[in-house]
């Protein structure tokens, strides 16, 4: 089976080693989508979520044709407008237990269920006989845009500048010493 990840889950971060013993493949890709910043983790808004005010709909997988795939999901009336917009991260061939586990992680209980993230079956961006689950909000909830279409980039730049901000603050300790 196979996951889409792109951001704590990625090899990059300490998140993915939860998943790791599961994966047996992974390679690049990328969604239509864009990604908000909820602090230390980004959530995906596909570009295929419905933009409808009803307390839940029926959407086709994002990317394919499959009524098989077909999702119940709550829906805020909010979609990623940007047709153009990509994320990019890793596809990743899981086993079951993996995704039980990934599951756990990003807060999916099961269809109908109060979930943090919501897992649908969305297709690659430039390949769309490549398809998989992938953890998505129907909204931004109220979070920013990334600004990013790759996860690490993001923090990579707030590392870059907590670091920075540590430098500047030691300065100032050392001015007012001075």
């Amino acid at each position: 089976m196979r996951l889409f990840v792109y951001g704590t889950l990625l090899p990059q971060f300490q998140a993915s080693r939860m998943i790791s013993a599961y994966v047996s493949d992974a390679y690049e890709g990328r969604v239509r989508g864009k990604l908000v910043d909820a602090g230390s983790y980004p959530a995906l808004i596909p570009a295929c979520w419905e933009d409808t005010k009803e307390k839940n709909i029926l959407i086709p997988e994002c990317g394919g044709g499959s009524e098989a795939a077909s999702v119940l999901i709550p829906a805020y009336g909010e979609r990623s407008k940007d047709e153009s917009a990509f994320v990019r991260g890793l596809w990743v061939e899981i086993t079951r237990e993996g995704l039980a586990v990934a599951d756990r992680y990003e807060e999916f209980y099961g269809i109908e269920e109060l979930n943090d993230y919501e897992r649908i079956w969305i297709s690659d961006a430039d390949r769309p006989e490549v398809s998989g689950w992938v953890y998505a909000w129907p909204n931004a909830r109220g979070y920013p845009d990334a600004g990013t279409d790759w996860w690490p980039n993001k923090q990579g730049m707030q590392d870059m500048v907590d670091k920075l901000d540590k430098k500047k603050d030691k300065q100032d300790m050392v001015d007012k010493l001075d």
